[in-house]
């Protein structure tokens, strides 16, 4: 995931010719990375809005995306759609301590497609890992709303968002933990840890670099 990250950051802060990105995205299709190609196409669309060839690529990629994830899904053993409980968690956990991220979020889809017997039960455990694993593949909005959805007006719940958030604060990563407080916030207003910790952090960074 290192080079896919420092690859989106330098287009977040560097712009490019139409044909600069053509050229990037062109391989990145090729290369079967579709997901990374749909991010380097958001970020060309901030400047090139109207680009019809943008908009093909983007339908290409959308397609090799829906393909490749029906293709994973369909292919599973029906054992493994129905993975036990207590395997399926050690094996994504493991992969989370090893931080294979990519592995960790193709087991949440698969729970997620496949909807095992405890699925249901063990939500908000599989939204607590999703939180951080959409985090770690850089997809700050998939993050959020993991949050969201967790959260359910309940001080654990709450408490199980902001103390992800203290521990992005902790690695430098304010603006993503600004946007899990936010989530609380919105959620329990009433909540004054999370209130104190918003109006302490958002006087440390730049406004403009965090999403409202």
């Amino acid at each position: 995931e290192g080079p896919r990250l420092q690859l989106l950051e330098l287009l977040n802060q560097q712009l490019l010719p139409l044909r600069g990105y053509r050229m990037i995205i062109d391989a990145l299709l090729k290369a079967g990375r579709d997901q990374t190609a749909l991010d380097v196409i958001a970020r060309a669309e901030r400047h090139y809005a109207d680009s019809p060839t943008l908009v093909a690529y983007q339908q290409e990629a959308q397609r090799a995306l829906a393909a490749a994830q029906a293709e994973v899904v369909v292919s599973l053993p029906r054992a493994q759609e129905q993975l036990g409980e207590s395997v399926f968690f050690n094996q994504l956990d493991a992969a989370i301590v090893a931080a294979n991220w990519s592995e960790a979020a193709d087991m949440l889809r698969v729970a997620q497609s496949g909807k095992p017997a405890w699925f249901n039960a063990r939500q908000p455990d599989l939204l607590s890992r999703q939180m951080r694993v959409a985090h770690e593949t850089g997809e700050g909005s998939e993050m959020v709303l993991a949050a969201r959805l967790l959260l359910d007006g309940s001080l654990a719940k709450s408490q199980l968002v902001v103390d992800y958030a203290t521990a992005l604060r902790a690695q430098g990563q304010t603006a993503a933990a600004l946007l899990l407080l936010r989530a609380v916030q919105r959620k329990t207003p009433a909540l004054a840890l999370s209130r104190r910790l918003l109006t302490e952090w958002t006087a440390s960074v730049d406004p403009a670099t965090v999403n409202p």
